[in-house]
């Protein structure tokens, strides 16, 4: 039945976007492929950064539909909507949609409600490691958004200032320790400069809040409209809160510092950005400028072989310090436990995957992540990526990662009853890599993919995979 009824929604959709089609602009394309390794289970690059559309523990077979539809009857006006199918077989097989939006222009911001594949943060989107605050890494979290979309020129400065802004509210439906957990996004950026050379600084806010604790402890958390505002201004909570809601600050909140520069001449153009964590108030007064990530990203306008060199350095192993807070510290202190949090336990993940870096990754275990959330958030990592044509029709790209891992404090602390072991001590080391191989002829329709990547380490099993896809996109 589920079956069917997929078959007749996807029907009816062509069919609307076929008839508005002389008025409109239409995208539609169906890709069709097979992940596999030799270790049973996916090499880390075969699943991170993929939107959460595969299952990491097992070979995957899948099918991809996706289509949109724009119309823009004004310059100052224009709506559309988009979706992506995605039917899975696999150890956990799943038919969802990975997106499922509508959308609406006027002038400079747009509004949109549903899932929708984004980025936040200034990261160079083709090669990084995954951005710190919202990565490629999870499936969509469904939301309503306001936003700029691009970044948009202050009056009266030539384009000389320009700003970007974002305000979203969420709603967190996986399996979570908070039930019905709300989610508030929201960021500001600044740019400054000519089209030569840019410089710019944005501050993002992340918070949950809301929901229903599984932990009768705790249970309902306060949710009305005054609790809305005093977690949009970071404030601490009011009666009916947790006693340390109280105290401190009510929900999780997290997000980063974003700083950069930027420079474009007439072949080359760099891209330099860092990310600074905080996870409370002690992050936003810099207490942490160690933790974050550096990137560095070249293009080549006229290059061939090599177009594009990324290179970062994510280390996010002090947070604080390894002492807790406690009443000497004069509030919240050291163990910042990124991506984690003592009420919301399942953490900055969605469906199983971290939102954020895939480096940072969540419990695989289901009953673990419930109440664990991310497992390892103390990660020094270096990570290089290129990318270029080796033909006119054949593209590649190329990422290599080399990790420390330390698991979180608070994981550590096992090491302090006799016997125990910890997976995270020592550090294990990994390298995992990926080779990507895209071929589309111009004016063609059918473009395939190939791609090998592996892993090698003391993290993940020694492993070698193959992804072969096949895609169709019918021509204007």
């Amino acid at each position: 039945m589920r079956k069917v009824l997929i078959v007749l929604l996807l029907g009816g959709l062509s069919a609307s976007l076929v008839r508005a089609q002389a008025l409109s602009s239409l995208r539609l394309e169906g890709e069709l492929g097979v992940r596999a390794a030799t270790a049973g289970r996916l090499p880390f690059w075969l699943a991170a950064n993929q939107w959460g559309r595969f299952d990491p523990k097992s070979a995957n077979g899948y099918v991809l539909l996706n289509g949109q539809w724009e119309r823009q009857p004004h310059a100052w006006l224009s709506y559309g909507v988009g979706g992506e199918l995605l039917l899975r077989r696999a150890h956990d097989p799943s038919a969802h949609f990975v997106e499922a939006y509508g959308r609406v222009r006027v002038g400079f911001l747009e509004a949109h409600v549903g899932r929708r594949r984004e980025i936040v943060g200034t990261v160079d989107t083709l090669l990084s490691s995954g951005a710190p605050d919202v990565s490629p890494n999870a499936t969509p979290i469904p939301k309503i958004v306001v936003r700029t979309p691009h970044y948009t020129s202050v009056p009266g400065t030539r384009g000389w200032v320009q700003f970007h802004g974002y305000w979203a509210h969420g709603w967190m439906k996986d399996v979570r320790q908070v039930e019905d957990t709300y989610l508030h996004q929201k960021y500001l950026y600044l740019r400054f400069g000519p089209g030569s050379w840019r410089i710019y600084a944005g501050l993002v806010h992340q918070a949950f809040w809301g929901g229903t604790s599984r932990n009768p402890s705790i249970g309902r958390l306060p949710q009305g409209l005054d609790d809305y505002f005093r977690t949009f201004f970071a404030l601490n909570a009011g009666e009916g809160a947790p006693r340390g809601e109280q105290i401190y600050i009510q929900g999780d909140h997290f997000g980063t510092y974003d700083f950069g520069f930027s420079l474009e001449g007439r072949r080359f153009g760099l891209l330099v950005y860092r990310h600074f964590f905080y996870e409370d108030r002690d992050g936003l007064k810099f207490k942490n400028p160690q933790d974050g990530l550096l990137g560095l990203a070249l293009r080549d306008r006229e290059g061939r072989l090599v177009e594009r060199v990324v290179y970062e350095f994510l280390y996010t192993k002090r947070q604080s310090g390894p002492i807790g807070p406690g009443p000497g510290r004069g509030g919240p202190g050291g163990r910042d436990n990124y991506y984690n949090h003592y009420i919301y336990r399942t953490g900055w993940t969605h469906y199983g995957r971290t939102v954020g870096s895939p480096l940072m990754f969540a419990f695989e275990d289901r009953a673990k992540r419930l109440t664990g959330g991310v497992e390892n958030n103390r990660v020094v990592a270096h990570h290089l990526g290129l990318a270029g044509r080796l033909a006119p029709a054949l593209r590649y790209r190329l990422l290599a990662t080399y990790s420390r891992n330390y698991g979180t404090y608070n994981g550590r602390d096992v090491l302090q009853q006799p016997g125990a072991t910890y997976r995270f001590e020592p550090p294990p080391e990994q390298l995992s890599v990926l080779m990507v191989l895209d071929w589309q002829p111009d004016g063609r329709p059918l473009a395939v993919q190939v791609a090998l990547a592996g892993d090698v380490g003391q993290l993940y099993p020694d492993n070698l995979g193959l992804a072969l896809g096949v895609r169709y996109r019918p021509m204007p």
